[in-house]
């Protein structure tokens, strides 16, 4: 079929991680997977089929974009592993078969686990990110961020300057 050849020949996928640090258990993330367009060189392609599921072969959710080179998925489990394929669909509706597979395995974010608050300084613990590098940043403006801290996870983190701000703001991310 002109576009199995067609998908086959320009279908890269290339996933770029996008994600924000959650601190919530069970937090989601979110990948951009971005692609060659045939559909610039073939006026008769009309759009992309994206699957993709946590078994190999076994794509439980799809989603159709148009005539576009790229696609951001959201609610990815973290910890989980992804497989990813996808098809082209012409103007009249008939669909490629599908490109190869590609997986990913969404990292662990840095979990805030236990809070803690005396004698004015203020104090978290980090898990879910174990033995990854974890970078502590604070801000007051949710704006400007600069890097208080860098450690293995788990760890606790004891922010001994909290007392010289009225409100301070916490994230976290791994390396």
């Amino acid at each position: 079929m002109h576009i199995r050849t067609l998908l086959n020949h320009y279908w890269a996928l290339a996933g770029i991680l996008m994600t924000t640090c959650q601190f919530a258990l069970g937090a989601t993330q979110s990948i951009t997977l971005a692609w060659n367009n045939p559909s610039l060189v073939d006026a008769s392609i009309a759009g992309y089929k994206i699957y993709y599921g946590t078994a190999s072969g076994n794509y439980s959710n799809v989603v159709t974009v148009g005539v576009t080179n790229s696609v951001m998925i959201s609610d990815l489990t973290a910890g989980a592993t992804y497989y990813f394929a996808a098809s082209t669909y012409e103007k009249t509706g008939t669909e490629s078969g599908l490109s190869n597979q590609t997986s990913y395995v969404v990292p662990l974010s840095p979990v805030l686990s236990s809070l803690g608050s005396a004698g004015g300084l203020f104090s978290f613990a980090i898990s879910g990110a174990t033995g990854k590098q974890c970078v502590i940043q604070a801000s007051t403006n949710l704006l400007n961020w600069i890097s208080l801290h860098t450690n293995t996870a788990p760890f606790t983190f004891v922010d001994t300057n909290a007392p010289r701000f009225n409100q301070r703001y916490y994230r976290a991310f791994a390396q």
